[in-house]
């Protein structure tokens, strides 16, 4: 590529040097192409171009792209017109119609104009194969068609051109736009296969754009010369032989030497395949001798002739050993029908599937193994291939998966018999007889702890036992015993387990008799009330080597649940206990409840009857009192001066605050006592209606009440009037020395909840002194400021707290007081 580029820097370079240069100008206007050499660079042209099409046509494949085809055929319609534009040259014989200058440029521009339609198509179109092998002959139709359209326009109907060329002027304006759209349309191939050579770096188009190229300078030659024997004219016609050189470059290449190159790179390729393939094969006996699972290579009749070391290692054997020997001699009897089966599905099919059977190794023992084989041929001679894998492990834990399947089912089973269960032996014997049923031990049983003694005393037993129990004397104070598994369990309170009881050198004094029964393994649990062990749960196995960890933890679960269960025994004996004595507490509490609130009712019916009874007698001197003051005052008054007057007065007052106290105190009585109606009350409304009585009762005050709309209660309406008569009638009192008096009644938010209020800016109150207000006759204010009795307040709090609220207030002296209150219910929604 950059050979090429330096290629077109130089042509560039040259028709620069040959049009700028002023001693240079002299070829431009030289005859220096005579007609010879006119003929023989044209005529060159017109092979390169034939044997462009030649190579093309007969080179073509369908495998190959497309583009190389419609290049081929373009150019023979490109050397035939150059033909006949050779032909039309000044100085020739007449080729049908006379030869001229005119007739000579048409069929230049027509030659020029192909070319570059041609490389426009190409370098446009991608490169695949045409979608139809006919479509190549449609192509040579086509050209030849361009060719006898142009030779006839040429020839015939030279009139319907327009004019090119005008003798002693030379070129039109015509010819020199013609040039110059055919180099506008050759930028666009030249751009196009500039991008396609960086891309891809293929050569073909690394030609195809050199040609693209020097065509455009070509042209630009032709726009530049003066006649058509000039310097430029040569150099324009030596650029089009270059040009078409390049073409058939690309063209050859592709068609006739590219097989050359697919063939070197295809037997590269073969050397590459054979030297992968040795490779392949030492590395396959590698695999083959290294391989983690057993391979074999055996004969038709059974005969081993290769393993691999896994393979001898299942056997037990080395390999040397295993070579030679038949599957009939390594295959237990029991499988003679299993084998003779397989081998007749290789016989058939060429293979035979997956299936689990047993090797017999050489010191006589049996492994698992499963098998696949397969059908080969092997230097013209049939084997089978077949793989062994020792699936020892997978069998174990297959069984160690079905004990715990069992093991969960038995979990299932007891925590069901757990919720069932009403006493402690039911529980244990049901755990021993679901452990049974399971069918993974040979004997279970359970030993509970006698904590005095020392003893462990079976109280629950299933499984074949043949006095095994009365043999043992379980006790975890004997040191002749003290390393049994079971005393061991207790004391210890954690699992013991013996795998093999045949061979454990701490088994030694219960082996016999437990191998005479068949036990071969054993684990025991303690079993737990609180935190202490208080028994065992001994499981005995008629197999070696089964007890796993996984078991080990699921029996402790199990184990769990049954300790769990046993407190709730317990624990449920001893509420049921407390109970019994709560519900005797009860029933003599309920009794002694009924008594005191028998005598309650009758304190209160005397107290009652004892209020009026001492009203009554209060009464009657209160009222000698007030009438024989008046008397005096009446009938009297001129023997008393004004001091005993005064006195008498004052008498008077006394005698009838102290009938108000008393009225008062009846009163207070009866609101504590009254029977509550509970209902939605309206307070706002109630509020307006007390408001209005107020103002009523004095019209001359002018008080500015403040009453927010919508809070309602569940309350008794009757007591709740009472409490807004006293708060509202308390504020209305205390600002009466209030020029601008202003009471409020309203809803506020205090810790959460909704309590309503009552403010004024009145004379408030002291708050050191706020628990006095809501005792009985406490009053803050001296009787001359504010009358009252001082009642009010403790009767509403009673009504407040009989309505499972709380009331309380804040103030300031000279700057009023504000009373909260809260109802058990609240205020109802929406009453902000």
């Amino acid at each position: 590529m950059h050979q090429t580029e330096w290629l077109l820097v130089g042509l560039s370079a040259l028709l620069l040097l040959l049009w700028q240069l002023p001693h240079l100008r002299i070829l431009q206007v030289a005859d220096v192409m005579p007609l010879w050499l006119h003929i023989f660079a044209e005529g060159f042209s017109i092979v390169v171009s034939m044997l462009i099409f030649g190579v093309g046509w007969n080179a073509y494949s369908n495998g190959r792209p497309g583009n190389i085809l419609i290049l081929s055929c373009a150019f023979l319609a490109v050397g035939l017109i150059g033909f006949a534009y050779m032909l039309s040259l000044k100085g020739m014989p007449d080729f049908i119609t006379p030869a001229g200058t005119e007739k000579a440029i048409n069929f230049w521009l027509s030659e020029r104009l192909v070319v570059a339609l041609a490389l426009l198509v190409v370098s446009i179109r991608p490169w695949h194969p045409l979608p139809n092998p006919s479509l190549r002959y449609w192509l040579l139709v086509g050209s030849l068609g361009l060719t006898a359209a142009v030779y006839w326009l040429g020839l015939f109907q030279q009139a319907l051109w327009p004019r090119t060329f005008i003798e002693g002027q030379g070129p039109t304006s015509f010819s020199s736009a013609a040039e110059y759209a055919i180099i506008a349309i050759l930028l666009v191939p030249a751009t196009l296969f500039y991008i396609g050579a960086k891309q891809s770096r293929h050569f073909d188009r690394h030609s195809l754009f050199a040609a693209t190229v020097i065509c455009i300078l070509s042209e630009l030659c032709f726009t530049l010369y003066s006649h058509e024997t000039d310097g430029l004219s040569l150099l324009g016609h030596v650029y089009e032989v270059v040009a078409y050189l390049y073409l058939y470059r690309a063209i050859f290449v592709s068609s006739v030497r590219e097989p050359f190159r697919k063939m070197h790179i295809e037997m590269a390729e073969r050397k590459r395949v054979e030297v992968a393939l040795k490779q392949s094969e030492s590395y396959n006996r590698m695999l083959f001798e290294n391989a983690p699972i057993g391979l074999a290579l055996s004969r038709l009749d059974g005969t081993l002739t290769d393993v691999n070391q896994a393979y001898a290692d299942i056997l037990g054997r080395s390999i040397e050993e295993t070579k030679g020997l038949s599957y009939w001699q390594i295959t237990p009897e029991t499988y003679a029908g299993q084998e003779s089966q397989q081998l007749e599905n290789l016989r058939t099919s060429g293979r035979y599937e997956p299936y689990e059977k047993e090797y017999l190794r050489r010191d006589g023992s049996l492994v698992p193994v499963r098998l696949t084989g397969t059908q080969v041929e092997r230097n013209g001679e049939f084997y089978i291939w077949s793989s062994a894998e020792d699936i020892t492990e997978r069998k174990a834990s297959e069984k160690t998966l079905q004990r715990l399947s069992k093991l969960y089912k038995m979990l299932s089973e007891t925590n069901a018999e757990i919720i069932h269960a009403r006493d402690r032996d039911q529980l244990l014997q049901a755990l021993c007889r679901i452990a049974m049923d399971s069918g993974l031990f040979q004997m279970v049983w359970i030993g509970l702890l006698e904590r005095e003694s020392g003893a462990v005393h079976p109280v629950a037993q299933a499984g074949f036992a043949d006095s095994y129990l009365d043999s043992l004397n379980v006790n975890i104070y004997d040191g002749e015993n003290e390393n049994g598994p079971v005393e061991t369990a207790i004391k210890e309170a954690r699992p013991i387990i013996c795998n093999d009881i045949a061979h454990d050198p701490d088994s030694q004094q219960w082996r016999e008799a437990a191998l005479k029964r068949g036990y071969l393994a054993l684990a025991s649990f303690p079993i737990w009330q609180g935190d202490q062990a208080i028994g065992a749960f001994s499981l005995y196995f008629n197999e070696t080597g089964v007890v796993s960890d996984d078991i080990v933890q699921l029996i402790v679960g199990l184990v769990a649940e049954v300790s769990f269960s046993l407190d709730f025994m317990v624990e449920s004996q001893n509420r049921e206990r407390a109970e019994q004595e709560i519900r005797k507490l009860n029933s003599e509490l309920e009794r002694r409840v009924i008594e005191r609130t028998r005598q309650l009712e009758l304190a209160n019916t005397e107290l009652e009857a004892f209020g009026y009874s001492v009203s009554h007698d209060l009464r009657a001197p209160l009222r000698s009192i007030d009438g024989f003051s008046q008397v005096l005052l009446k009938n009297h008054s001129a023997q008393l001066d004004a001091k005993g007057k005064d006195y008498l007065a004052r008498v008077r007052r006394a005698s009838q605050r102290m009938g108000e106290l008393i009225d008062d105190m009846l009163y207070l009585s009866r609101v504590t006592r009254s029977e509550m109606h509970m209902e939605a009350v309206d307070l706002s409304r109630m509020a307006g209606q007390v408001a209005e009585s107020l103002r009523d009762a004095a019209p001359e005050r002018r008080v500015e009440f403040s009453i927010e709309d919508g809070i309602i209660v569940q309350a008794d309406a009757k007591l709740l009037r009472i409490v807004l008569e006293n708060l509202l009638g308390n504020a209305w009192k205390f600002t009466g020395k209030q020029p601008r008096a202003r009471i409020e009644f309203g809803v506020a938010v205090q810790s959460g909840i909704n309590v309503i209020f009552v403010r004024d800016n009145g004379a408030g109150f002291n708050m050191e002194y706020a628990h006095k207000l809501f005792a009985p006759f406490q009053r803050l204010h001296g009787v001359s400021d504010f009358e009252g009795t001082g009642i009010g307040l403790a009767t509403v709090q009673r009504i407040i707290r009989r309505h499972g609220g709380h009331i309380w207030a804040e103030a300031k002296e000279g700057q009023g007081a504000t009373f909260f209150f809260s109802c058990v219910h609240g205020v109802e929604e929406g009453a902000q």
